[in-house]
């Protein structure tokens, strides 16, 4: 489905682009204004859950054993806690045993729709990202709070318009935020000299490498993944300029902010204390950011590992990191630092195991 008003890249224009978007949807929608006041009553609901849970000093995020998860004891409460969260911990997770949380965290989602089976949740590709390493002492102004995956795509691609079909129709209610149905489908744009993900990721994720302790610059993020339809309506509203999308601009994350987003603010929530080899998730529109540090105590070390199933789109990018490994060159969506190309005894194609060769698109 295309509209007259989407683009597949980056518009020469983007300003314009969004007034022409605006105009459209607006007329799509109807009364903007009812439709917001309805999800805004819903959204509040949710967030004085969350605050309740916090002031009673209950946990907000899902805490899953690994044990329990490898076992196959996962009850249908949890799974919904988790899908209602948007978020999990997942408790003494590291190293094998990545591919089965994977796995678990892939199948909340909707996998077959329209007739189609949009990704196979069982086989994760390997997604190369970074590993932060924070020394004792350090000094960081965080993450504001954002989501990942597309800033001005959310609203002008073709793709993501199909993905957000029931909020631009009005039919708010009817959002889904766990179907998959044309997620594979989405290009983020390119824009000059920015990065930007390339695959489909079900969770963003880390495993903690260090243990995590509460007021040590924590990640934290809106437990409510129906907050992206509040986030795509609300720059239709008339208190927003008309050429703009509430401090969206091309190449940026999405930002969320307490001048245009305060009621999702109020939710910002912690991760749990953690320890090293605890791995965190969340849906791939969850809000999130990472709080300010001053005089680190102790490290604060992550490894980025997202959950990636294999689908069209990301055995593509799959391919391409396996290139890159052969070269020992940087993978395609990180600047070209390619640090490794000149390493003696470099991990290689050669080390991979079975379940390495298959994640890189490799027939084993």
């Amino acid at each position: 489905m295309t509209t007259p008003f989407t683009h597949e890249t980056l518009p020469a224009d983007p300003k314009a682009a969004i007034r022409q978007m605006k105009q459209a949807l607006r007329a799509q929608i109807g009364d903007v204004q009812a439709v917001f006041d309805r999800l805004s009553a819903t959204i509040a609901a949710r967030v004085a859950e969350i605050n309740d849970l916090k002031a009673q000093g209950q946990p907000v995020w899902p805490i899953i054993p690994f044990s329990e998860l490898a076992m196959g004891n996962i009850s249908d409460a949890t799974r919904a806690e988790v899908k209602r969260r948007g978020c999990a911990v997942i408790k003494g997770h590291f190293p094998r045993e990545q591919a089965l949380a994977q796995s678990f965290l892939n199948r909340l989602w909707q996998v077959e729709h329209d007739g189609k089976r949009w990704f196979n949740p069982d086989i994760s590709i390997i997604y190369p990202d970074r590993i932060r390493r924070r020394p004792p002492g350090t000094t960081s102004k965080g993450l504001g709070a954002h989501t990942d995956s597309g800033a001005l795509e959310r609203w002008l691609l073709p793709a993501y318009q199909q993905v957000f079909a029931s909020v631009f129709n009005g039919n708010v209610e009817q959002y889904d935020p766990w179907n998959a149905a044309h997620r594979t489908d989405v290009e983020e744009y390119t824009v000059d000299n920015t990065t930007k993900c390339s695959v489909f990721r079900t969770f963003q994720g880390w495993t903690a490498l260090s243990d995590m302790l509460p007021g040590q610059g924590l990640l934290h993020v809106v437990p409510i993944p129906e907050a992206m339809a509040y986030i795509l309506l609300r720059p239709l509203l008339d208190d927003v300029p008309e050429d703009e999308l509430c401090g969206v601009a091309p190449g940026r994350v999405l930002p969320i902010s307490e001048q245009w987003h305060p009621l999702l603010m109020a939710a910002l929530t912690s991760i749990p204390p953690l320890e090293a080899g605890d791995s965190v998730w969340w849906h791939c529109d969850v809000i999130h950011s990472v709080a300010p540090v001053e005089n680190q105590q102790g490290w604060g070390n992550v490894m980025y590992i997202p959950a990636a199933p294999m689908c069209e789109k990301n055995l593509a990018y799959a391919r391409k990191v396996k290139a890159a490994l052969e070269t020992g060159a940087s993978p395609g969506d990180f600047p070209r630092e390619d640090y490794e190309t000149t390493w003696e005894g470099r991990f290689t194609l050669r080390d991979l195991n079975i379940h390495g060769k298959r994640a890189l698109g490799i027939d084993v």
